[in-house]
């Protein structure tokens, strides 16, 4: 009921500017609404308070405790990576013309990365907000801090994958193997299959941020990643991806693990 009742007074704010401006067209008006946030499970809460992570002091155990429902699901002793969308804003719109007018309201969302550094005891060591564009980066620099943790290749690796190419989605699977790089595209009954393709590991160049990302949703459970190959394959020299941050460091260890010279962006 609170937001239905916000609802109706942004909206009524924003026809109040249109009339007032007396013209024709299309108005819309920034309004402060209140903190909103969303976990990566779609969990909801208020704004979060990182201020009790102290350098030096803070344990893993207190992380879980107070920031577990932000919890990415990465698996590594040294790290956690948090993961949530918070709008502590709205935007209200108005047109009208003639005889005929409409008007609305929508939250405006900003994705937050939170990655924690611990010591061998699982204290923190140190704490960085990382918004969305650096991601890739700040990963893939905690992975280059510990080059002996690789990944078990002796079976393959498979990750669920939504694959993006000219705005369509398909929804498919990685398999990451010591020999291929394979996509594999869901089947149903009688479909055609059009994008089942595989490359060797050391085709794959590097991984950077895909040209959207989910920064301005209310689901922040996956980033969108472009995965580049150094030779053109049967989907051309890049795979659109959207994955989960789990897939993404997964993504990251593969390729740095499976050939030389490999860079992140």
């Amino acid at each position: 009921m609170a937001e239905t009742s916000l609802r109706i007074r942004l909206i009524a704010a924003a026809w109040t500017a249109l009339l007032c401006a007396c013209c024709s067209g299309c108005i819309t008006l920034p309004v402060r609404v209140p903190t909103k946030t969303i976990s990566v499970s779609g969990e909801t809460g208020k704004k979060l308070d990182l201020g009790f992570i102290k350098a030096g002091a803070t344990t893993r155990e207190e992380i879980v405790q107070k920031l577990g429902w932000v919890d990415t699901g990465v698996k590594d002793d040294n790290l956690f990576v948090g993961r949530w969308a918070e709008s502590s804003w709205g935007v209200a719109w108005a047109a009208g013309g003639g005889y005929s007018a409409a008007g609305g309201w929508n939250r405006a969302w900003t994705t937050h990365n939170l990655v924690l550094d611990f010591d061998e005891k699982g204290v923190v060591q140190q704490s960085s907000l990382v918004p969305d564009k650096d991601v890739i980066k700040t990963l893939s620099e905690r992975i280059s801090k510990d080059p002996l943790r690789s990944l078990d290749l002796s079976v393959p690796i498979k990750a669920p994958v939504e694959y993006i190419r000219s705005g369509k989605h398909f929804l498919g699977t990685l398999i990451l193997s010591k020999d291929d790089f394979r996509f594999l595209e869901d089947r149903e009954t009688g479909s055609k299959v059009a994008y089942d393709f595989k490359t060797p590991p050391e085709n794959v160049s590097h991984l950077s941020l895909g040209s959207w990302v989910a920064s301005n949703s209310s689901h922040p459970e996956n980033v969108v990643v472009t995965i580049h190959f150094r030779r053109r394959t049967a989907v051309g020299s890049k795979l659109v991806s959207r994955v989960d941050v789990p897939t993404t460091m997964i993504l990251l260890k593969y390729i740095r693990q499976t050939q030389s010279g490999s860079s992140f962006q």
